[in-house]
């Protein structure tokens, strides 16, 4: 007697598994990653340290009072850097910066006598501010702070440090030897749940002390490798378009083009010199790991046809079967024979009967996309 048992789970267990199972499977397609605040030192060694923060390939400036120290700075409350630079600008009145994201400074008037310059600051040819710098005691540094960025007062922005004015051969000169700036005009202010980049912050970690300046934790995806091509097949030289259409934003890729050739670019574009079948494959990777995809054979290069062929009998007595076999190179998609007798088949590899005696010279051509190629044997088949 065979006695069937049930296995019977509590509703409560199963939800908890599938609970559960949900958990890992997110966990397996995402991981933390953690954003740390770090002091710098300005390029311009004499402005001091700032908190700067790498965020998934660009440096962002954490808002800081400036009468505090760089560990109260606020965390979840970002500018992005636009410059830091040690760069040596002669300028004289009338010549202009570009400090980049729309933001200029433009020197107005340099008075050599009083060793002062007036520059003009500009965000998106809208006038900002008048900027005088002095340089009394040999060299000035201009300090530009802003009230209300991001509910912040006292806030630096902008830095600039005049090395020297001078009068040259024609003109008066003002040499900017240090600059720094802040992208005040669009800031962010991040809450636990806010996407940035495409990634979840998950938690806010104030600093506390100099060796700690805080931190951001965001959940990155992983990435998985997807992609196409145009075309996919051709005649050589091939060039070949590819598209990246990864999920998981991912920040770098590392394609293989199958003919020893590789590149780094997102979406970039290949030349195929020699005929063949290529195998691609793409590696893209982001905070949070990488994945691979591989398509076999994926790219056709198509070369003009050779036309060959063989017979499975060159002579015999009347009738005379005849088996001929296709061994052209370069991948033909056409065939035509033709036997000698008047007779023409478009079969790659037909069989043919000879009823009447004689000497039949047999010719094969041969098409692909590339072109084509005729093969002519002379005398070829001897009916008895």
């Amino acid at each position: 007697m065979r006695i069937n048992k049930k296995l019977y789970i509590p509703a409560s267990i199963s939800s908890g598994l599938i609970l559960f199972l949900i958990l890992i499977s997110s966990a397996a397609s995402a991981a933390p990653v953690t954003c740390n605040v770090a002091g710098t030192n300005y390029q311009y060694e004499y402005f001091g340290q700032y908190p700067v923060m790498n965020l998934f390939g660009e440096k962002y400036v954490p808002i800081l009072n400036d009468d505090n120290p760089i560990w109260k700075s606020h965390v979840n409350k970002l500018a992005k850097l636009v410059l830091d630079t040690d760069t040596k600008y002669n300028l004289k009145p009338g010549d202009k910066i570009d400090l980049g994201d729309g933001y200029t400074l433009k020197a107005m008037l340099v008075y050599v006598d009083s060793k002062k310059v007036w520059l003009e600051f500009e965000k998106d040819g809208m006038f900002v501010d008048d900027l005088i710098v002095s340089t009394d005691s040999g060299n000035g540094t201009l300090n530009y702070k802003l009230d209300n960025v991001q509910y912040e007062n006292n806030v630096p922005v902008l830095k600039i440090h005049v090395n020297k004015i001078f009068q040259s051969a024609v003109d008066s000169i003002a040499q900017i030897n240090g600059l720094w700036l802040i992208d005040y005009a669009n800031t962010t202010n991040l809450k636990v749940g806010d996407k940035f980049k495409g990634y979840t912050l998950t938690k806010i970690n104030n600093g506390v002390k100099q060796s700690n300046l805080g931190s951001l934790v965001f959940e990155v995806p992983r990435p998985v490798a997807v992609f196409s091509a145009t075309p996919t097949s051709g005649t050589f030289p091939l060039i070949v378009s590819f598209t990246d259409k990864s999920t998981g934003s991912p920040t770098s890729w590392k394609w293989t083009f199958g003919d020893g050739n590789t590149s780094t670019v997102k979406n970039p574009t290949h030349k195929y010199s020699k005929a063949g079948n290529y195998t691609v494959s793409l590696k893209v990777s982001n905070a949070a790991g990488n994945n691979t995809t591989t398509k076999t054979n994926y790219i056709k290069v198509i070369a003009k046809p050779v036309a060959a062929f063989s017979a499975s009998l060159t002579s015999g007595k009347v009738p005379l079967t005849v088996v001929f076999k296709d061994k052209s190179t370069g991948s033909p998609t056409s065939w035509r024979w033709s036997f000698g007798d008047g007779a023409v088949k478009t079969s790659q590899n037909p069989t043919h009967k000879y009823t009447k005696k004689g000497i039949y010279t047999v010719s094969l051509t041969v098409k692909n996309a590339a072109g084509s190629n005729t093969i002519t044997k002379s005398k070829y088949i001897t009916v008895k």
